[in-house]
């Protein structure tokens, strides 16, 4: 009888830590959406901000990267605009304008919450993507998508793969949308 008890223990313990490594492994990543989230779910931009050779390159990747991946796969709304903000008009911000520069290394890129709602929103980011000569297509997809993400709230940190984690093509990922859909779902 002693015995079966001692048993059972042991199995309840093994039980019990295989149960807590299932859910940290689960969670280990599950924090790094926590920067300044956009206004709403409709998340605008514009091109205007870019000088006139950072468009022809840049901006066929920004629009794919808002259309095809975080407006096709989560709840956001990406809508381009012709307008930035102009005083004394009636428009409003934009969620972000973009532009490329060369950055130090190793910097991809940055997104910069300009205006912003509190310490956890924002009205307006600048993004800056990392124009290095000698990128492939699928190294600017990833730092568009990245970059596009701080702007919707993530940190760095992840490593979940998809664009936050090092992902290799500019892709979200099962957690990316979680988070997205979780924050911006009414």
């Amino acid at each position: 009888m002693k015995r079966l008890k001692a048993k059972l223990k042991t199995r309840g313990l093994v039980f019990v830590v295989l149960a807590l490594l299932i859910a940290s492994v689960g969670t280990a990543y599950a924090d790094y959406f926590g920067g300044r989230y956009a206004d709403t779910a409709t998340h605008t931009w514009w091109n205007g901000a870019a000088r006139s050779y950072d468009v022809p390159i840049w901006g066929p990747i920004n629009e794919d990267i808002m259309y095809d991946e975080i407006e096709a796969k989560t709840v956001i709304d990406a809508i381009k605009v012709s307008y930035h903000y102009k005083a004394g008009l009636t428009y409003p911000w934009v969620d972000f304008s973009w532009w490329a520069a060369d950055l130090q290394a190793p910097r991809g890129g940055s997104a910069t919450c300009d205006e912003p709602i509190g310490s956890s929103r924002c009205d307006h980011f600048h993004v800056i993507y990392d124009d290095d000569p000698g990128q492939t297509t699928n190294s600017k997809r990833q730092k568009v998508c990245h970059e596009l993400l701080h702007t919707l709230g993530a940190d760095d940190g992840s490593t979940a793969g998809g664009c936050m984690g090092g992902g290799p093509d500019g892709t979200l990922n099962s957690h990316d949308i979680g988070h997205i859909d979780g924050y911006y779902t009414p």
